[in-house]
Formats: C-alpha cells, structure tokens, sequence
C-alpha cells in the first residue's frame, strides 16, 4: 500500500544549517511546527546553499531537492 503525506509536495522551510557528513553534507531544514529534515547534499550543493542558512527555501519533499524560495535574488 502506498504511503500517503499530509504535506505539499513543495514547501517552504527554514535552512537552519549544513553540516559536513563524511559522504558529503546534509542540509536541516525546518518545516511546519516542530518538523525538521535531513536532506542530504553533494559539497557543491552544500557551497551553493550554506551562505542561505536561516533564511527560506523551497524543498520538493518528492525529490528531496532544495529550490531558490520565490523573491530570491540568487541567480
């Protein structure tokens, strides 16, 4: 039986931090309430979102990738 989710597939959190793992990195991110999330990154990606820590991102909970939130200036 397939598992069903109460959250959107894309949503907004909060990067509270990248930390180095020794197969690359893993980037926390809080979600709604008290909900957090692992997400595991390459180095590169780790260096792309690490200067983004404490502000908002859009995660694909899907594709467990990482998205520049709407209103970013990131180019």
């Amino acid at each position: 039986m397939p598992q069903v989710s109460s959250l959107p597939r894309l949503q907004l959190a909060c990067l509270r931090g990248v930390h180095a793992r020794p197969e690359g990195a893993e980037a926390v991110l809080a979600l709604a309430g008290w909900q957090f999330l692992r997400l595991p990154l390459t180095a590169r990606e780790a260096a792309r979102w690490r200067p983004l820590v404490g502000q908002a991102v859009q995660v694909d909970l899907d594709a467990r990738r990482l998205h520049a939130a709407r209103g970013s200036h990131r180019g």
